[in-house]
């Protein structure tokens, strides 16, 4: 498995309130369990509840369905910068990496 840029872990926990809450859930739950494994069911679920998204009844169960495909396993970084980090950019998230002007 590809390693995971520390950055990411930072970064996609404040990038998911950014994004509209008509945001795709696979892409979401898929992004956030390849990056904080089995924890990251719980920033989905608060990130719904913020959102004001009714998550699907058996949440648990569509939790574990959400993988992702090998290649995009491949890419992830670019994937992630496509999917989720391009469209919080559009609605004013700030990367950790230029905030404070760095």
């Amino acid at each position: 498995m590809k390693k995971i840029h520390e950055t990411h872990k930072e970064d996609l926990q404040k990038a998911i309130y950014y994004l509209p809450h008509n945001f795709d859930l696979d892409v979401l739950c898929k992004c956030l369990k390849h990056v904080y494994g089995e924890q990251g069911i719980y920033m989905a679920i608060e990130w719904g509840k913020k959102a004001k998204v009714l998550l699907p009844k058996d949440f648990q169960e569509y939790w574990k369905k959400q993988t992702l495909t090998s290649y995009y396993v491949s890419i992830f970084d670019d994937y992630l910068s496509e999917e989720i980090y391009t469209i919080a950019k559009e609605n004013r998230w700030i990367p950790k990496e230029f905030e404070n002007g760095k």
